[in-house]
């Protein structure tokens, strides 16, 4: 079942399609936002949190930037694509906004239990998908979390529920914001759009090394 992209304001715009063998989602509330949840495979750290955060025009405009100054870093797509470095939470034009735009979905992970209350690090990265281009089945283990925060419109973002099991879907607008355990595999259906790339932000919470670990 396709996981209901967000309206402003907490407004849900509705379930899409099904598809077989996937299974629903449970709705729950945060105390400002609705957050859907996986309450079915609660036991299988199968959680997926869901947001809406209409994207700044800012964000768009300096990863578009970005990728015009550099050939960007291979990782799990095919096809025509880019990725930045993981360093956007540094960079001196929009990294306090890259942070400040996961907040709603790292604050609903904390209050589910997704986060524990320790020292935690985070990289966030930008992904372009051009006509045709898709991501690999992957996960990014060690990651507490991972987020996205979608800066356009794409193709489907599929989670694989459990290995040969049951999977679920959202369609990715404009303003879409998802968190789920890093351990969660999924994979990106080929980006069907000519008109516009598929422009994402992703982010991985990690609990910081102890003292004398590298």
């Amino acid at each position: 079942m396709d996981l209901a992209s967000r309206g402003a304001r907490g407004r849900t715009h509705g379930l899409l399609a099904s598809k077989r063998g996937q299974r629903p989602l449970a709705q729950s509330r945060g105390r400002a936002r609705r957050f859907f949840t996986s309450e079915r495979y609660r036991k299988a750290n199968a959680m997926i949190l869901i947001d809406f955060l209409p994207p700044p025009p800012a964000l768009l405009a300096r990863v578009l930037a970005l990728r015009a100054e550099s050939k960007g870093k291979p990782m799990s797509s095919v096809g025509p694509s880019w990725h930045s470095e993981k360093t956007l939470l540094e960079d001196p034009e929009i990294g306090a906004l890259v942070w400040a735009s996961f907040e709603s979905v790292l604050t609903a992970a904390a209050r589910v239990g997704l986060l524990p209350a320790a020292t935690l690090q985070a990289q966030a990265w930008a992904n372009v998908l051009e006509t045709g281009a898709s991501h690999r089945v992957h996960a990014h283990p060690g990651a507490l979390v991972s987020a996205v925060y979608y800066l356009s419109a794409g193709s489907r973002f599929v989670f694989e529920l459990a290995p040969g099991g049951p999977s679920t879907y959202l369609k990715p607008t404009a303003g879409l914001l998802v968190a789920f355990p890093g351990e969660l595999s999924h994979y990106v259906e080929p980006h069907e759009e000519e008109a516009f790339p598929r422009v994402s932000i992703a982010l991985n919470v990690r609990a910081a090394p102890k003292k004398g670990e590298q």
